[in-house]
Parts: C-alpha cells; sequence; structure tokens
C-alpha cells in the first residue's frame, strides 16, 4: 500500500470537519518541510567522526553535567542527534567545534561516533564571532564565563579598531542588566586563579570580591584561599577592598592576610566542617542536622565538665 492509499485509508471513517483538519495539518508539514529543505540547500551538513573534533581554541562555554544533559543524553540515545552543530576544519583531518558542545558531548555519553553538524569555511575571527553568536543565547551563563565571552568580544573589537577600546560596545552587550561597570569586573574574573573563578561561579565569592581579589598576584590569591580553608570563611568586599590595598602599597603579607580573614563579621561566623569518618559514625544517624547539632554541644559540654572535675 503506498502513501495515498494509507492516508485514504486511515481518512475513510471521519467526519468532513476531522478530514479538513488532517488535511491542513498534512500540508502545513510539506510546507515546513520543504523551507527546511530550502535552508539546507547550499549548506554542508554532514556527519563527522567524533575523535576528530576538538574545541575552538578561544572556547569559553563550561559543559555541566546535570538532569538538562541527562535528558539530552536519554534523547539523542533514543531518537539521535536530530539538530545540527557547527564546525570549521582546522587541518589535518581535524575540525573545531563552534556550536553544539552540549550536544557533541551528550553524543560522547551516548556512546555515539559521529557527529551531524554543519561545516564552515570560516577566518579565526568570523569563527569567533559565528561561535559567541550561536551560543549567546544559553541560559544560566556562569560569571566567568560571561567574563570570558566578553573578553573575546572586546578582543575582537581591538583588533577590528586597531586600538584599546574603553570597555565594550553597548550593541553587543549580553545582557541588558550589564552595566559598564558590571561588565569592566566580569573582564578582570580572568586573573583570578581557578578555585576562586570557581568559587565566584558557585556564588560563595561575590562579583565585587572576585574583582578586588583580581588585582592580587596568583601566589597571594592562593595564600587567600589557603587561609579561607583554614578559617572555614570568606572575605567580605571590604576585606577584599583592604587587602588590594595594602598590596598595591606594598604591605600585604601573609600573616595580614591571615589576620583579615579571620576577623569577626558580624553577618558572618566561623563554619566547622566534620570530616573525620570515625568522629561522624559516633553521631546517630537518624538525628535531624538540629538534632545532631545538640547531640554534639551535649557531649561537648558534658566533656568540659569531665574535664573541670579532673
Amino acid at each position: 500500500m503506498n502513501i495515498i492509499e494509507t492516508v485514504i485509508s486511515a481518512l475513510e471513517d471521519a467526519s468532513f470537519t476531522e478530514k479538513a483538519a488532517a488535511l491542513d495539518a498534512l500540508v502545513n508539514a510539506v510546507i515546513e518541510d520543504s523551507e527546511k529543505a530550502r535552508e539546507s540547500m547550499g549548506r554542508n551538513i554532514c556527519f563527522v567522526p567524533i575523535k576528530t573534533i576538538k574545541m575552538f581554541h578561544e572556547h569559553p562555554f563550561y559543559i555541566d553535567y546535570d538532569e538538562d544533559m541527562e535528558d539530552l543524553v536519554r534523547s539523542i540515545a533514543k531518537y539521535g542527534q536530530i539538530t545540527p552543530g557547527a564546525v570549521r576544519y582546522a587541518g589535518d583531518g581535524e575540525y573545531e567545534l563552534l556550536s553544539g558542545h552540549r550536544r557533541l558531548y551528550a553524543c560522547k555519553l551516548a556512546g555515539i561516533k559521529e557527529f551531524l553538524c554543519e561545516i564552515l569555511d570560516l577566518s579565526d575571527d568570523d569563527a569567533c564571532i559565528y561561535m559567541i553568536e550561536a551560543n549567546r543565547q544559553r541560559t544560566n551563563l556562569k560569571l566567568c564565563e560571561k567574563g570570558d565571552i566578553y573578553r573575546l568580544k572586546k578582543d575582537l573589537i581591538d583588533r577590528k579598531e586597531g586600538r584599546t577600546t574603553e570597555i565594550i560596545a553597548e550593541d553587543i552587550r549580553l545582557d541588558q542588566a550589564d552595566t559598564k561597570h558590571i561588565i569592566k569586573r566580569l573582564l578582570r574574573l580572568e586573573k583570578l586563579i581557578p578555585d576562586l573563578r570557581e568559587m565566584v561561579d558557585d556564588g560563595e565569592v561575590s562579583l565585587r570580591s572576585g574583582y578586588e581579589l583580581s588585582f592580587l598576584p596568583a601566589r597571594t590569591q592562593c595564600k587567600v584561599i589557603e587561609f579561607m580553608d583554614y578559617e572555614q570563611r570568606k572575605p567580605s568586599h571590604e576585606q577584599c577592598i583592604r587587602m588590594r590595598k595594602l598590596y598595591s602599597d606594598g604591605k600585604l603579607t601573609p600573616d595580614i592576610i591571615g589576620n583579615i580573614i579571620s576577623e569577626d563579621k558580624h553577618n558572618q561566623k566561623a563554619k566547622i566542617t566534620i570530616t573525620n569518618e570515625n568522629v561522624i559514625s559516633r553521631i546517630p544517624e537518624e538525628l535531624s542536622p538540629r538534632g545532631q547539632e545538640e547531640y554534639i554541644e551535649a557531649a561537648l559540654k558534658y566533656y568540659e565538665e569531665k574535664r573541670r572535675r579532673g
């Protein structure tokens, strides 16, 4: 039975209204497929071995394994890759990925060996612009990710203008809420060591604090991290400003960093984290978090009283 006979058979018992609705849906589907076919004409879309694809050398985007990624992996494993990515030929049988970073990662996790993509012929600058524009609608961009994107855009403008621009052009702003002051801070995040960048992205260190810390050299930033871990405290914005000022005056020493971070702040108390498994095993698991705190408090009071009695 051919396709026409199949359609006629399916509509035999349908009412006139149902037949009209089915015909309308069929026509719309044909039009949509025709438009997609026209859009694809002249485009070099094909399957490329995943092992030949590498990240674009200025790729700024993060790829998280979250619930959305799990859903994407399941979808690709079941239905295959529907939407193509974009690459450019890099020579020696290799390609650089410009668009479809999450899809490529999902294909790898799904065990797929080839990636459906459009092969583009672009210069370095044009490839960078394409990559940014193709990904600018991504949701939940992290702060350091946004900073890297703004830096790429600023570098492109600087090369085009042949000079150093002030901050960044209004027409390529990622978010209308990003003022020049915010963009200025985001651009400085590249100066942070990886641990501090991660803290900024996770919200443990504010953008303003990260901006101030970015003026410290890497070895001094490492000292800040050491004292943060030791004291289990995060420096406030005011403390970060002080550390930057002291460093610029040549007066910031490791001892001073430790003293600043250990200062009591009205809105921040030291947090104690128990990692010793022997200690953890002695706390009843059935207790709530608050109950566990009360249990530990009672145990400490008992130990303190016992010490007093000798």
